[in-house]
């Protein structure tokens, strides 16, 4: 009965539980209806055939009342003293508060829930200030969407820009990118998660600190999610990730995750196909968990201050396709062997690193790769004779390294000139005295690209 004494309280949901007994009067008596302020009460009061709770005055006894908060809810803003400037789930309840009463009652509790859902990302990411648009905007004005078409209509919802909806109207796609989103992602996302599968948010100046990122592990059925160039602000990367277990692309480049990468974070997505993860400051080496992730066919991993060495390819999944690990000042050691495991790989990138030892004969095991960039390294010795059988290989460049000796001959006979694939072929062979002996190579001094 002490519940009786929030004089304040407007929702008060206890559905679904393993309460029983009778609703108490002196809660009762704070409804709306006799005066008070309680405008959404909800208990398992189903009689079916006697209810758990006995409750005359709820305004809900089913199994699931989000609905009602949501309708209810709204018409207590006025008298709650909101500032709906200020609450963007206030607004998207007074929205619909105010929607056609008449289409309104036509659509299902799902969909109502799923309104109210899209309504709180518009609200929460349209022109909203955060400390970092503070820190960009010099005027003080904040920019709106880029695009908001029907949003905020009364038209169908699955029509409204960036909104794509299966054959039942369930929203399955929100594409934003590059919207000029600000604000925050809003928690009620999570509404939407029984069918979204595909989520790109990336390119806006959406801010989350830490926590406020949670909203993440509850998508559980997203394939697709895109959220670079945002402000996601956490201590490496978050570990809501891995409840995504239908993830096949993950690009979280160029946010603010800042700290040490824990292998931990990236267990389970046995699904994932494509990661892009570069532009972020780890200051740590690349986990084992990431690189043996058993369907993971692209890897980016650029300008993120990797420590270490790049020992991790030895448990490196054999489907990997693209490998790109550019711009990491810090990553070291030597290219191993099983490299040459790599079968499927079609592109590797690891310039601009300090990479050391001499290229291993196994790379003339990659039988499907096109592109070779290893440029601007501490590399030692010559190009392996075994290079020549790269049949499909079309770009080598070498240059800014501390390799010798004479390109082989039968490498050069893969010039496109001379009949073969290769187009660009570059190393260190400028000058008179150069140090990599080569008359086939297309450029002999950086840059070369």
């Amino acid at each position: 009965t002490e519940i009786s004494n929030l004089s304040q309280l407007h929702t008060f949901h206890t559905e679904n539980n393993d309460l029983n007994g009778t609703m108490p009067q002196e809660i009762c008596a704070l409804r709306d209806d006799f005066g008070g302020n309680l405008t959404s009460l909800a208990t398992d009061c189903v009689a079916d055939p006697t209810a758990e709770v006995e409750c005359t005055c709820c305004t809900c006894c089913q199994e699931e009342c989000y609905a009602d908060y949501v309708v209810s809810g709204s018409s207590a803003i006025e008298d709650a003293g909101l500032d709906s400037s200020d609450r963007y789930q206030s607004q998207a309840a007074l929205w619909l508060d105010n929607f056609n009463g008449d289409l309104l009652q036509t659509y299902s509790d799902e969909r109502i829930l799923q309104l109210y859902a899209l309504v709180s990302i518009y609200l929460s990411t349209n022109g909203v200030p955060t400390s970092y648009t503070s820190a960009v905007t010099e005027s003080g004005q904040i920019q709106e969407w880029d695009n908001s078409d029907g949003w905020l209509t009364e038209d169908d919802e699955c029509t409204w820009f960036g909104i794509e909806c299966d054959e039942n109207g369930i929203v399955t796609k929100i594409d934003l990118a590059y919207n000029s989103m600000t604000g925050i992602m809003p928690t009620e996302i999570r509404i939407l998660a029984p069918g979204l599968e595909y989520l790109d948010i990336s390119g806006n100046q959406i801010a989350s600190v830490g926590s406020d990122l949670d909203w993440i592990q509850s998508l559980t059925s997203l394939k697709h999610l895109d959220v670079h160039f945002n402000y996601f602000d956490y201590d490496g990367v978050p570990p809501y990730f891995v409840s995504l277990a239908n993830l096949e692309f993950l690009d979280i480049s160029y946010t603010l995750f800042f700290g040490a990468l824990e292998g931990s974070a990236f267990a389970g997505l046995n699904a994932l196909e494509y990661l892009e993860m570069g532009g972020n400051y780890y200051g740590s080496s690349v986990p084992p968990e990431i690189a043996s992730l058993p369907s993971l066919e692209r890897l980016y991993i650029d300008n993120a201050q990797l420590t270490g060495d790049i020992s991790f390819i030895d448990t490196m999944s054999v489907k990997m396709f693209e490998f790109w690990i550019d711009d990491n000042t810090m990553l070291g050691g030597s290219i191993p062997a099983s490299i040459g495991n790599l079968t499927a790989l079609g592109s590797l990138s690891m310039t601009n690193c300090v990479l050391t030892g001499s290229l291993p004969s196994e790379m003339g095991e990659l039988i499907n790769v096109q592109q070779i960039w290893l440029f601007n390294n501490t590399l030692t010795g010559s190009t392996p004779e075994e290079i020549a059988e790269l049949s499909k290989l079309k770009v080598f460049h070498t240059e800014d390294n501390e390799m010798a000796g004479k390109m082989p001959d039968s490498v050069c006979m893969m010039r496109d000139v001379f009949g073969g694939t290769l187009e660009t072929l570059t190393a260190d062979c400028a000058g008179d005295t150069p140090e990599v002996e080569c008359i086939c190579c297309t450029c002999c001094e950086s840059p070369c690209y």
